[in-house]
Formats: structure tokens, sequence, C-alpha cells
């Protein structure tokens, strides 16, 4: 079974003393859940104060909803640098609906 998750992650960084060296780990790590890492479902925006990501996947592994699987990216990004700060969001996208309207129309037989 898969899941359809969105991940929005922000790490900051001061890429004046802090080079950019946590994309790749980043980039692996959403992979080996199933998520891709280019494409339309896949946004990194990099400013001055570090990178927010924001990735949605229709069919990746379980495993995302899990927070060790947040904590351990948290954890692989401290011993790259402490002076990162990280901030992972998952949001589940397979959920139903508050509110739903609509019309029946009669099939005859």
């Amino acid at each position: 079974m898969s899941a359809a998750a969105e991940i929005y992650l922000t790490i900051e960084a001061d890429k004046s003393t802090s080079p950019n060296r946590y994309s790749e780990v980043v980039d692996e790590w959403l992979s080996d859940v199933g998520f891709f890492t280019s494409g339309e479902n896949y946004r990194r925006s990099s400013y001055q104060s570090g990178d927010i990501y924001e990735v949605r996947g229709y069919s990746v592994s379980y495993d995302v909803f899990d927070p060790a699987w947040a904590e351990s990216l948290v954890k692989k990004l401290y011993k790259l640098d402490p002076k990162l700060d990280v901030e992972v969001f998952v949001y589940n996208l397979d959920r139903t609906a508050d509110v739903v309207a609509r019309t029946k129309r009669e099939v005859a037989v």
C-alpha cells in the first residue's frame, strides 16, 4: 500500500557561514520513501536565510507518518551542521471531506 503525503520542510541557515551541503541529504531522504525530487510536485525555494521545500507524493511509503522518520532527517542535518534550524511538517493527503454536497440523478433500469 502507498500513501499520499505532503512535506513542508524549512531549513534556516546563515548561507554566508553555512554552505548548502544539505540539499543532497534532503533529496536522498525524500527519494528513499518514494517522493520525486524534480517535477511539478517538488519545489525548493532558496533564500539568504535558508531553504523551504514543498513536496507532494501520491504513492509514497507510510513511513512518512511515523514521527521517527521526520526526526531522522532532523538528526542527520544536525550532525551535518549543528547551526541549522530545521522544521518538518508532514500532511496526510488521504483524507475525507469535511463537507459534501451533491445532486443524485435517478437512473431508470
